[in-house]
Order: structure tokens, then C-alpha cells, then sequence
């Protein structure tokens, strides 16, 4: 293996010529792009991000401003979450609200039935030095029957989205990068509640506490009884638990749902045990995670699951297709005078692959298979830690048929820091206690049982697809927004072998011709399914030298941009389905 730390060893390596160096530069290159997401979609945050944007489509909050202004720049900001609520309905698809970072409002923010579009979504977001405190709404935001919408930077009580009866649903919302949780003594009942109808809704990178009941995210029956919608993302949230609350993660649908569900609960990091410290609240919850009820097609892939006093992942139900893999659960059921199990499983056609589940109490066991019909168990690490038993990657009915066999390497964690903080449950000190050693004789690289390889390397990161299924991606379901596949590649996990259908947006959905590219005439087709949101053009040096928005085409899209003959790079984003990069020559 050559080992490169500058740009000067490629001179010491005969082997680099200046084609593989080009070539090497346009594989970082593309990744580089990719990263490059708009606010809009979950891109960096910044002092002030709407300063690229048409005055009319931005709106400013400053609580030293004046609602008698325009909004439309720091100089002129609202005063209030009042008046934003009030001018809701004159926003046009694209308008981002901006409240300033370090400030905070008293009350919450009826953001309801407010309607972006698939290619120019509404935002609720914030401006200010990003190392500031978020803007704190100390309320409930509600965005119940808005559509096409992203709330981030936000600090407040409770985000709402819920149906408008039976009729009007909540659909394609992003949440991501707030913080939820009680304040001033105003405990809410669910943190991040996505109920009624509501659907294609992605939670990603929040950080939940101090609930005062129920569940820090729910996907849920209302309490009519009117069942969520299918098409959901759970990712790389962080919630913490308290005595007062149900679940973690809760994804219940109604009993009459028998439609597809398409939820994915993935890389969360779930702590059941209030923090000394940032929770106020003290205690701990029931359940990590739940699931009972109706529903299909079902992910859990790469979670942490501890502290619950209950159960540590339950779930059950008549519920078929279960996929879980990569997760680890310990330190649950702590409970002795309702014992239970790390994980309850009562789900038909369930797959589980390398999960790391320890049981920390003697009273239960690591895992309880009470309706296993049609699944299938591999490579799991199943261990007994009060006597060092381990049992096996395969179980049965009730999971009992120990064997007596030590696993070198794993514990569980004693440090305090990491035991009672999610947020410290990426660091390698913590990664350690459940990496079995070297010399483990069950080590057996890829096949090697639990979540983690002997280098520390996590397994089973993989979405993988249910053959024969009516889900969209070839049984994938859906991709999610572009936020969600760049998390997933940052995270290091697979979707569905990081390939989508011929209907989805890949390299091969995009072909341009000629190339190199001659006359200065660039022909883009596509497969029919894609709608384009943005095409940039960037030079060998990076800088953006073309930019095209809401491209209008029938089956191919030609532009002319009459630029100087050498090597660029074309990335296209496609409306909910991330972006690709391509190396094109003008000649």
C-alpha cells in the first residue's frame, strides 16, 4: 500500500502518473461536491444563510427587531414568533425564516399548513454565529398538514406534526439538528410526534431529554385512532430518558393499518437514564425502543440501546419484516420487580445480524423470541455478563440453550462518562468494551459474531433490501432526502449496497453525451423518474462556473455554457434523491 500525506510524495511513487492523479483528484473531488448540500437541504450552518437568497424568500427574527419591518435582512428583523405565525400563509415555496442564534422567545410557533414544494422547501432555521446557542422557542412548534418543509437550529419544547382529521396529512418533513426538550418546568408528552397520516417524515441528528411522558419520538396512532403514514427515517438522533417517560423510540401504528410502513430507525444512540447535569428531570424510562401493532418492512440498523428500566427494545405486535442488524443493547431491564429482557421479539420473517445484545441482570435473558416463524439469526452476540456466558449467534424459542464460552474483550462500560452520555458513544474508549479480542476464538472477520470486528471495525452497517416486496428501490423503500444518504455515507452505512433502483438516481440514471464535450453543447438525459432541482459546473480548482435551478426538460436537458476548453465536474441534484458527480472534457 502507498501511503500519501502530501501532495510531494506523489513525486516520490514511479507508479502515479498524471492521468491516475487526475482520475485520484476527481474521486475526492466528487465526494467533496456531494457534501456541498444548500441549507435548504441540510448543508453547513453559517452566520447568515440567506445571503445568497432573493430578499423575498427570506425572513429574519431578532428579538430586538420590529414586526413593523419587512423581515427581509438582520437590519430590518421581526420582532416576534407572533408575527411569523401571522404572515405564514403569504410565504411562497423556497421562503426560509431565520430566528437568531443565542436569543430566545417565549411561547410557541403555529407553523401549520405551510406548503413548500418538492423542489423549494419552506425552512425554519437560524442565522448568528453558528458557535452560539440555537434559537430557543420555549413552546411547541407546531407544523401539523405542512408539507416540503425543514425545521433545524431550532431549541424548543415539542415539534408537532399530525393530521387535519382524516383527511389532510403532514408529508415530506425534515427535522434535523434541534434540540427538543422540557423547559421552565413545562414538560411536554412527546418530544418529536409524528401522528395521523402523517408521512416520508426524516428526524435526523436531534437531540431529545427531559420528556415529561410518553416517548422522545413517536410515529403514532393519534388518539382517535387514526394510524401514522408509511415512509419514515429515524437517524442519528441522541434521546435520554427519564422515569416519567415510555419510550425512546416509539413506532406504533393503528390496529385497521395494514398498508407498507417503510420505517428505518437507524445509528440512534438511546440512554433510558436522566444526565446529572443536562437532564432536570431524574430517573429512568421504560423501553429504549418499541414497536407494536399493525405494519411491515421495518429497519433497525446500527442502534445503542440502554438504561431502560423495562425492556430494552420491544418489539412486538403482529408485526412481519423485521430487519435488525449492528445494534447493540445492554445495561436494560434493570427493573427486578417487573423483569424482563434486553430484546423482546414477537415479529414474523424477522432477520437479526450481528446484533451485540448483553444482559446485565440474572433474573432474565439477552433476548426473547416468543414468534420467530419464518426468520433467521446469524451472527449475533448473545452474552450472559453476570456469568460470563455467552450463547451463541444462533437462538431459539427463548434463547436458553447456553454454552459455556468466554469472549475475551467485552464488557461493559464503567465509565461513567460513557455509560450515562450518548454523546460520548462514538469515542473508541467506548467502542472498546463491546470488541471482542484478537484472540477470541470465534473471530472469523466479517462472520465474526456481534457488532464489532476485532479492529474495532462495526458490522452489519447495512440497509439491506426485502426481496419481493412492493417497496419502492427494488425493496429498498424510501432513500429519503439527500440529507439522509449523506449521513449514511459519513456514518459508513450501506443502502442496500449503496446502489438504487434503475428508477432512482444514480449513475447510470444520467448519461452525457458527447464526451468530451464538442461545439460547447452539453446533453444531459435522464431516466424519466428524475426531476432535477440544480446543475453546477466546477472548474479543476473548484470554483463554480455554471449554475442552473428548476431545469425544465422534457427526456434530456442541453445547455451551452461556453466555457474554456479542460476538465470540469457536472454535479446534478434530483428532487429527494441526493446528487451525483460526473468528470466531463470541453474540447
Amino acid at each position: 500500500m502507498i501511503k500519501i500525506t502530501t501532495l510531494n510524495d506523489l513525486k516520490l511513487h514511479s507508479g502515479f502518473t498524471r492521468e491516475l492523479f487526475i482520475s485520484l483528484f476527481f474521486i475526492l473531488f466528487s465526494a467533496i461536491v456531494f457534501a456541498q448540500l444548500s441549507y435548504a437541504e441540510g448543508g453547513s450552518a453559517v452566520e447568515d444563510p440567506g445571503v445568497n437568497i432573493n430578499s423575498n424568500l427570506r425572513r429574519y427574527v431578532d428579538v430586538n427587531g420590529d414586526d413593523n419591518k419587512d423581515g427581509k435582512s438582520p437590519a430590518n428583523a421581526w420582532k416576534t414568533q407572533a408575527k411569523v405565525s401571522s404572515m405564514k400563509n403569504t410565504f411562497q415555496p423556497g421562503t426560509h425564516v431565520f430566528f437568531k442564534r443565542g436569543q430566545s422567545w417565549s411561547g410557541g410557533l403555529d407553523f401549520r399548513s405551510v406548503n413548500g414544494t418538492s423542489t423549494n422547501r419552506i425552512v425554519l432555521g437560524a442565522y448568528g454565529l453558528p458557535i452560539t446557542a440555537k434559537a430557543n422557542i420555549q413552546g411547541t412548534v407546531n407544523l401539523s398538514t405542512s408539507s416540503h418543509l425543514m425545521i433545524r437550529e431550532i431549541d424548543c419544547i415539542k415539534i408537532n406534526m399530525s393530521a387535519d382529521g382524516t383527511s389532510t396529512a403532514t408529508h415530506h418533513i425534515i427535522v434535523y439538528d434541534n434540540i427538543v426538550h422540557g423547559q421552565n418546568g413545562d414538560y411536554p408528552s412527546n418530544g418529536i410526534r409524528v401522528w395521523a397520516l402523517s408521512h416520508h417524515i426524516s428526524v435526523v441528528g436531534n437531540l431529545i431529554y427531559d420528556i415529561g411522558a410518553n416517548d422522545a419520538i413517536a410515529i403514532h396512532p393519534d388518539g382517535a385512532g387514526v394510524g401514522a403514514g408509511s415512509s419514515h427515517w429515524v437517524l442519528d438522533n441522541i434521546t435520554i430518558g427519564n422515569s416519567g417517560m415510555e419510550d425512546g423510540i416509539d413506532m406504533a401504528y393503528a390496529t385497521e393499518l395494514t398498508a407498507i410502513a417503510d420505517v428505518k430507525v437507524v445509528a440512534n444512540r438511546v440512554q433510558m437514564l436522566a444526565i446529572p447535569g443536562l437532564s432536570t428531570k431524574t430517573g429512568r424510562g421504560q423501553k429504549c425502543a418499541s414497536g407494536g401493532h399493525e405494519g411491515n418492512y421495518f429497519w433497525y440498523v446500527g442502534n445503542i440501546f440502554t438504561g431502560s428500566s423495562h425492556i430494552g427494545v420491544n418489539l412486538n405486535g403482529p408485526k412481519t419484516n423485521s430487519y435488525a442488524s449492528g445494534n447493540i443493547a445492554y445495561g436494560n431491564a434493570l427493573n427486578a420487580q417487573n423483569p424482563k429482557n434486553q430484546w423482546e421479539m414477537g415479529w414474523a420473517d424477522t432477520k437479526m445480524d450481528h446484533n451485540t445484545i448483553i444482559q446485565t441482570v440474572s433474573y432474565r435473558l439477552p433476548i426473547n423470541i416468543r414468534n420467530g416463524s419464518n426468520s433467521s439469526f446469524t451472527n449475533n452476540l448473545l452474552i450472559r455478563s453476570v456469568d460470563g456466558t455467552y450463547i451463541g449467534g444462533s437462538v431459539g424459542e427463548e434463547s436458553n440453550n447456553a454454552q459455556t464460552l468466554s469472549v475475551s474483550g467485552i464488557s461493559v462500560p464503567s465509565n461513567t462518562a460513557y455509560n450515562n452520555d450518548p454523546r460520548n458513544w462514538r469515542d473508541a474508549g467506548f467502542i472498546d468494551n463491546f470488541t471482542p479480542d484478537t484472540n477470541w476464538s470465534e473471530i472469523n472477520g466479517n462472520n465474526t459474531p456481534g457488532a464489532f470486528g476485532p479492529n474495532n471495525n462495526w458490522l452489519g452497517l447495512e440497509i439491506k433490501r426485502y426481496d419481493n416486496s412492493p417497496l419502492e428501490n427494488n425493496g429498498c423503500g424510501w432513500a429519503g432526502p439527500a440529507l439522509v444518504q449523506q449521513r449514511l455515507q459519513e456514518l459508513g452505512i450501506s443502502f442496500c449496497n449503496s446502489t438504487l433502483a434503475t428508477n432512482e438516481f444514480n449513475q447510470d440514471a444520467v448519461a452525457i453525451f458527447p464526451n468530451p464535450i464538442i461545439n460547447n453543447e452539453i446533453v444531459i438525459k435522464l431516466h424519466p423518474s428524475i426531476t432535477v432541482d440544480t446543475i453546477n459546473i466546477y472548474d479543476i480548482l473548484g470554483n463554480k462556473v455554471l449554475s442552473k435551478r428548476n431545469v425544465s426538460y422534457e427526456n434530456k436537458i442541453i445547455l451551452k455554457p461556453n466555457l474554456p476548453k479542460g476538465i470540469y465536474i457536472i454535479n446534478i441534484t434530483a428532487v429527494d434523491k441526493g446528487s451525483i458527480s460526473k468528470k466531463i472534457i470541453i474540447e
